[in-house]
């Protein structure tokens, strides 16, 4: 029942036993949705950048972002094109990390069939492309993002001036156009320490 149950019933006391369940179940339902007071952190994975955006109700929010030299559909590309001889467009390579893409190993692994152009030929053709080339070919640019959220999530106490503990209990949410690979929630939660929800 609600934390003010005690002092609610003695006020609402010359209702009906009904009419005071009624009155109780309303005020839970307030208090459900009165905002938390615990630490709220946003990590956007995004070609090229990866933003930390945290939530405190006693601080403004804090937004931090940090850019990367490399777009984990450039690496494909450009592997695709050295190894398999192929030209493909970036919708493709995207479209094939939606399907295929991780950065734990998958079971069973699987493949995706890239439609493009043989360099060697110069014709039409296809090929394809396995869960596990994809998983090794990001593995190092997504490890680099997912380390630099995490020490920067270390450091939000001391950069939004609030205790340490502030972080007990913290979750997280992930967002992006790298947000849904497989994996990448429990690679932040082991990096981080922290809950990763939905």
């Amino acid at each position: 029942m609600s934390k003010h149950e005690g002092t609610l019933i003695e006020k609402i006391s010359f209702l009906t036993d009904d009419q005071q369940e009624l009155v109780l179940k309303f005020v839970e339902d307030i208090e459900a949705k009165e905002p938390s007071t615990e630490m709220k952190i946003l990590i956007q994975f995004e070609p090229f950048v990866t933003r930390v955006i945290a939530q405190h109700p006693d601080r403004p929010n804090y937004d931090w972002g940090s850019g990367s030299s490399a777009d984990p559909i450039d690496i494909l590309v450009a592997y695709i094109k050295e190894q398999h001889h192929f030209l493909v467009n970036r919708m493709t390579i995207d479209r094939a990390l939606y399907d295929i893409g991780s950065i734990t190993a998958m079971s069973p692994e699987t493949s995706f069939n890239i439609k493009g152009r043989n360099i060697d030929s110069g014709l039409p053709s296809s090929f394809d492309l396995t869960s596990v080339e994809v998983r090794e070919q990001i593995a190092q640019q997504m490890e680099y993002q997912i380390r630099n959220a995490a020490l920067n999530i270390k450091l939000l106490p001391k950069n939004m001036n609030l205790s340490d503990d502030v972080l007990i209990g913290a979750t997280v949410r992930l967002r992006g156009q790298y947000a849904g690979l497989r994996g990448l929630a429990e690679a932040v939660h082991q990096a981080t320490g922290l809950t990763v929800v939905d």
